[in-house]
Parts: structure tokens; C-alpha cells; sequence
């Protein structure tokens, strides 16, 4: 069943959340303290959370990193991000570019020595 509303209660040392069916909010009261309460909608504060993420919890739950256990999904996506940003400033591999300039005779040659070098290894260890 989806909620469109919660009440709060006006209390400022208690602060109950109370959620249920539209129709009947009016007329209640704080089930915890007993004080006023006054109608909010209902916000879905969920953000959506990478497949990434969730695995990364299952895996923390899996493993039993119990100091781990405190991270909620959300939190998980931000090291996540963070972690990616660094990936990317530091990522020494990705910038480097190496080009190799060989004439088609110099490729010749190379590809005969490689040839007649692994004949002489075939020969060895067959011979």
C-alpha cells in the first residue's frame, strides 16, 4: 500500500513519524507521547542506487565486515563515485599513447627471425 502523507508529531523531544492510509489522519495523536500531531506529504526521499552499490552491500553483508555495517546503500554509491573521480585524475595508463612506425620490409624481417628462432626451439625440444 502506498502512502500519500505522515503525520509528525509537534512535540520537539519526540518527533514520531506516523504513517498510514489517507482516510484516517485526522483526529489522531502522538501514539508515543500522546501530543499533537499535524499532516506532512509524504516525500520519497529515495535516490536511486547503482547495481554497483547494492553489490557492494550484499558482499559486506556476505563477508561479515561488521565495521562495514553501518554504510547504507546511498553512502556506499558515494565512495563508489569518489572513487571513480580518483580513478580518473590518476589514471597514468589511459593517458599514455605509444605509436611504432615499421616499414613493411622491417616487419618482414622481424616476422622471419621470429619464425626461424621458434623452429630452432621446435627442434630442440623435439630433436
Amino acid at each position: 500500500m502506498k502512502y500519500n502523507n505522515h503525520c509528525e508529531c509537534m512535540d520537539e523531544n519526540c518527533r514520531t513519524v506516523i504513517v498510514g492510509p489517507d482516510t484516517r489522519l485526522d483526529g489522531i495523536s502522538c501514539p508515543r507521547c500522546g501530543g499533537p500531531v499535524f499532516v506532512k506529504p509524504l516525500q520519497d526521499n529515495k535516490k536511486k542506487v547503482s547495481d554497483r552499490a547494492l553489490y557492494v552491500r550484499k558482499e559486506i553483508l556476505w563477508k561479515n565486515k561488521k565495521h562495514c555495517f553501518d554504510l547504507t546503500p546511498e553512502q556506499i554509491e558515494t565512495v563508489l563515485s569518489i572513487g571513480d573521480e580518483y580513478n580518473k585524475k590518476h589514471s597514468y595508463v589511459n593517458d599514455l599513447k605509444c605509436t611504432i612506425n615499421i616499414d613493411s620490409k622491417e616487419l618482414a624481417r622481424l616476422v622471419s627471425e621470429h619464425i626461424k628462432r621458434e623452429e630452432k626451439r621446435s627442434v630442440r625440444f623435439n630433436g
